[in-house]
């Protein structure tokens, strides 16, 4: 029998995941994950296991304008980009 050791990130993920699908059955999920130099979010169709929409500041077309991939002026322009790539895609 084989022993799974999942890390407390991996854990709260699961738990979170699994509560979303009951409360919130069909919904979409926006994920967003902030790294010390990045930034980066998904918007995911948890019934298809699909990532429908992404934005990250790792982009060559968001890299250019931005003094660095972290902080308020980093949020904003992610935050319009997926917006913008949401409305494209008939997200709403």
């Amino acid at each position: 029998m084989t022993v799974l050791h999942e890390t407390s990130t991996q854990r709260r993920a699961r738990r979170v995941r699994h509560k979303l699908r009951l409360a919130a059955p069909g919904k979409l999920r926006m994920s967003v994950y902030r790294s010390n130099l990045n930034l980066a979010v998904q918007i995911i169709d948890d019934t298809k296991g699909v990532t429908l929409v992404s934005a990250t500041t790792m982009e060559k077309k968001l890299r250019g304008s931005l003094k660095n991939g972290r902080g308020m002026e980093a949020a904003e322009v992610i935050g319009k980009t997926i917006g913008e790539r949401a409305s494209k895609a008939g997200i709403t």
